[in-house]
């Protein structure tokens, strides 16, 4: 056994309690700057929901995240680019009837956006809904 005295001893104390509060602080703050929780709706032409949770999760892009809840995701990349959009969310498929075109939109925090799904960023808080939508052309 070892004995420590005097000055020694309180060094030692001083650096345990130093390393400590670091490994503390260092498990706080691993743990509280990954987790978000974002809300989801799903809704199909009518506004009908067909989905809705809060989610928390430590995904960092949408995409990632529809991939792992069970709403049945179906997704094509366009020209074999990084840019993805969606073509089925619960086994509703865009289509294209003689008039009209149904496809899948989606908004961040009722915002209507036109980045590519795989590319947006998940914020904490955020809602990100998902319209089915019909285009008379």
């Amino acid at each position: 056994m070892i004995l420590i005295r005097g000055d020694k001893m309180k060094k030692f104390k001083v650096l345990v309690i130093i390393f400590s509060f670091v490994l503390i602080f260092l498990t706080i703050g691993c743990e509280s700057k990954e987790k978000k929780e974002i809300a989801i709706n799903i809704l199909d032409e009518d506004n009908k929901v067909l989905y809705s949770e809060n989610v928390k999760t430590k995904k960092d892009y949408l995409l990632d995240l529809l991939l792992d809840l069970p709403v049945d995701v179906k997704y094509k990349n366009i020209n074999g680019s990084d840019n993805t959009y969606i073509t089925s969310l619960l086994n509703v498929e865009e289509k294209i009837d003689d008039s009209s075109m149904y496809y899948w939109t989606f908004y961040v925090d009722d915002e209507s956006t036109t980045e590519s799904i795989n590319n947006i960023e998940l914020k904490d808080g955020a809602t990100y809904k998902f319209n089915y939508e019909k285009a008379e052309y």
